[in-house]
């Protein structure tokens, strides 16, 4: 996950690897062989891990791999993502969406989609759908564990409060 510095809020990168070592691999990769689309995909993900101006060549490479291939929901959240770190939201909402129609209870699409949602600040009943997918097709996800987590938080806050008044 990379967290955007702006709003703090997390975007999912398909990547739970150390960057440091990926970098290492994806460079070796490139010297190898550096049109493998195993190497462009890495080259993207890092890049989009990196930030800033890589952000930008990681979304021309994952829009060349879904023009060689085809639209995959990995691809296209990984375009929504650097669309997001780009700031634009909208066309981030449009790659997610076509991922959704490819898979509908697909983790990082949803997830996505949420952080979407609260940027383009969405009707909280459309967040509350995408939540609630997400929390069927993987209530162990992160982001449904903090959520549990801190409305456990806000009820004791709350209850505590109470039972002071």
């Amino acid at each position: 996950q990379v967290g955007n510095a702006k709003s703090h809020e997390w975007i999912h990168v398909p990547s739970s690897v150390d960057t440091v070592h990926v970098c290492g691999d994806c460079r070796l990769m490139t010297r190898m062989e550096d049109d493998a689309t195993l190497t462009q995909l890495c080259t993207a993900w890092v890049n989009l891990s990196l930030g800033g101006e890589k952000v930008q060549e990681a979304f021309f490479i994952l829009q060349e791999l879904t023009e060689k291939f085809s639209e995959s929901s990995v691809l296209l959240n990984g375009m929504a993502v650097a669309q997001m770190q780009l700031g634009k939201f909208e066309e981030a909402e449009k790659l997610l969406l076509r991922a959704l129609n490819k898979n509908s209870s697909d983790v990082a699409t949803l997830q996505n989609l949420v952080v979407v949602g609260q940027h383009t600040r969405k009707a909280p009943e459309v967040l509350q759908r995408y939540i609630n997918t997400l929390a069927r097709s993987a209530p162990k996800c992160s982001l449904i564990q903090r959520k549990e987590q801190m409305e456990a938080l806000f009820d004791r806050c709350a209850s505590a409060a109470d039972l002071k008044a």
